[in-house]
């Protein structure tokens, strides 16, 4: 499952606790994967303890995390995964999966998702979020960044409370150069009082 800094109280959701997490585990969570601060939001400080206060319940209660990082694209790239790395750092998860989010409309242009993407190569362990359309409207069938693993977004229908967990690569078509998913996103639900999106990984 997946969240962002906008779920908790100061954006009228719910904070996490440990008995939150706890009861993520028993509906059966493996992981969580949470949005990293960016050095262009406009709330970062908020942003910055909310991202913190998560990671450490998860960490206290030993759930496994991931990271994603949304891209504005019309800003320094080289400036936002910097100061990625330093929140990375600064929680030890540098080594840990982190996820480019590739979805901002306004400002995507090929040069500056390729700019974005080679400027995150500094990330040891960097995948790449997107959906076919976004990426198709970018780069065509192409990429030619089809050596990270792809998350994919593909929702289930309106993606609204999913019953039933949908084979990961079930009606995959491949875009991109990539030939199968290394993570689905299928829709999103209430768990545990909290909403999220929720996925399906390749383990």
């Amino acid at each position: 499952m997946d969240l962002s800094n906008f779920q908790s109280t100061a954006y009228g959701g719910v904070d996490i606790t440990s008995e939150i997490v706890r009861q993520w585990r028993d509906l059966g969570v493996k992981k969580a994967i949470f949005r990293l601060p960016n050095y262009y939001d406009k709330e970062r400080a908020l942003h910055e303890v909310i991202f913190f206060a998560q990671v450490g319940v998860c960490k206290w209660e030993g759930m496994p995390i991931e990271t994603y990082q949304w891209a504005y694209l019309g800003n320094d790239p080289v400036r936002q995964i910097e100061y990625a790395r330093s929140i990375l750092g600064k929680v030890a998860l540098l080594e840990q999966r982190c996820w480019l989010d590739l979805e901002e409309q306004t400002t995507k242009s090929r040069a500056s998702v390729r700019d974005f993407i080679k400027a995150s190569l500094v990330l040891p362990n960097m995948g790449i979020y997107t959906g076919r359309g976004w990426w198709e409207e970018v780069f065509g069938v192409s990429g030619g960044f089809e050596d990270k693993p792809l998350w994919d977004a593909s929702w289930v229908g309106d993606g609204k409370d999913p019953i039933t967990i949908p084979p990961l690569n079930e009606g995959f078509v491949p875009y991109g150069g990539w030939v199968s998913r290394a993570m689905r996103q299928y829709g999103y639900c209430v768990l545990g009082g909290v909403t999220v999106d929720v996925n399906v990984y390749r383990a």
